[in-house]
């Protein structure tokens, strides 16, 4: 059986390793959390509302006026204060129980707001963690000046800036280097760049191994590359 013992193949020169540094794991189990908490409060707020509405219809005056005031406070999402001047309605079962229900949302409320303030901080917590990691990997990556000089060549200057500030003392200049760089990394880990400054193009030369029932199994013996400079031919065409 004849086999072309050549082959043309496209690798990146990138590792996609980089992406193990980023874990969203944490965050999205937070969302989740607060998402859960949250479908239970809007239960609860509409089921309040709904006898509250009950009550309003049998009552008059101020006290009318008062629980007009508890529900547009609830539909608005403020702040609950159970008003004192209803003393009238401790005999209602229905008052009562809608008492207990509000306690129940302010629980749910605080609730939600630790775990607002919770994923803010590992938020916080992770951009800095992150932040480094991805300096670390400009840094380490020696493919990482070429292609940048071929995306946005002025960039080769704050790259250098970047590189030699620490991570933790970076201002919003160095910051802004970070999507691009990001950018970077997944194009060129993710083979989605026909670029040879993102990923590079080899020959493969293979002798036959094993040839068994027309299955044929073959062993690489040498790689050949090649690299052209891309933005050297775009250069000279402009």
């Amino acid at each position: 059986m004849d086999v072309n013992p050549i082959i043309l193949e496209r690798e990146s020169s990138f590792s996609n390793k980089w992406l193990s540094l980023f874990s969203f794991n944490e965050v999205i189990e937070y969302f989740d959390e607060i998402e859960s908490i949250e479908v239970k409060m809007e239960s609860l707020k509409e089921e309040i509302i709904n006898d509250l509405e009950d009550l309003i219809g049998e009552t008059s005056g101020d006290i009318k006026l008062t629980l007009i005031n508890l529900k547009r406070n609830l539909y608005n999402n403020r702040k609950i204060k159970l008003p004192e001047n209803t003393t009238s309605l401790d005999s209602h079962e229905a008052w009562s129980n809608i008492k207990r229900e509000i306690k129940k949302l302010a629980y749910f409320r605080n609730k939600s707001k630790v775990k607002r303030e919770e994923l803010d901080s590992v938020l916080k917590e992770n951009f800095i963690k992150e932040r480094r990691s991805l300096w670390k990997e400009a840094k380490s990556n020696i493919w990482m000046k070429n292609a940048l000089n071929f995306l946005s060549p002025n960039s080769i200057i704050s790259l250098k800036n970047y590189l030699e500030t620490n991570v933790d003392e970076h201002r919003s200049k160095e910051k802004k280097l970070d999507y691009l760089l990001l950018k970077v990394l997944t194009r060129a880990s993710t083979k989605t760049s026909p670029f040879s400054t993102l990923t590079r193009n080899c020959i493969t030369i293979r002798d036959i191994e094993k040839e068994q029932f027309n299955k044929v199994e073959y062993k690489e013996t040498e790689k050949i590359y090649t690299q052209v400079n891309y933005k050297l031919l775009l250069e000279y065409y402009e």
